[in-house]
């Protein structure tokens, strides 16, 4: 566990997919970085994700579940013409997952300002998603 005193200096900084897992039963919310930020802050990092979410209902869902389980300062801007991130997961007989990432998706245009190039310089760790680095731009 991160001491108390330490997680406040320590700033970790998760770059690339916020997604939404649409399982038969539901949707969950998902991305590894973003996985990572949320566990980092849990022990007590001062941590953020760089991404970005749809301006659709998930892109909103995204948005309220990243202000509820970490600080407020995350970094998720929204795109208008993108959806937000999903990975369709089918489960076969024996309970194994098959994963169809849908193309196209917001963390494909993470912007990348100036303030975030400041954010993720400064940062003691910086933690990096593997679907996000498909895009040129991302």
């Amino acid at each position: 566990m991160i001491d108390s005193k330490v997680g406040s200096n320590f700033r970790i900084t998760g770059i690339g997919e916020v997604l939404w897992n649409v399982f038969p039963g539901g949707k969950r919310f998902g991305g590894m970085p973003s996985n990572f930020v949320c566990q980092a802050q849990a022990l007590g990092a001062n941590a953020q994700i760089v991404s970005c979410v749809g301006q659709n209902q998930l892109g909103q869902k995204s948005y309220h579940f990243q202000k509820h389980v970490r600080s407020k300062h995350h970094q998720s801007p929204f795109l208008t013409s993108i959806q937000t991130g999903t990975v369709r997961v089918q489960l076969d007989p024996s309970g194994h997952p098959k994963f169809e990432i849908c193309a196209d998706s917001a963390w494909d245009f993470i912007p990348w300002p100036e303030k975030i190039v400041i954010l993720t310089s400064t940062a003691s760790a910086v933690c990096y998603g593997t679907l996000s680095q498909q895009s040129q731009m991302s």
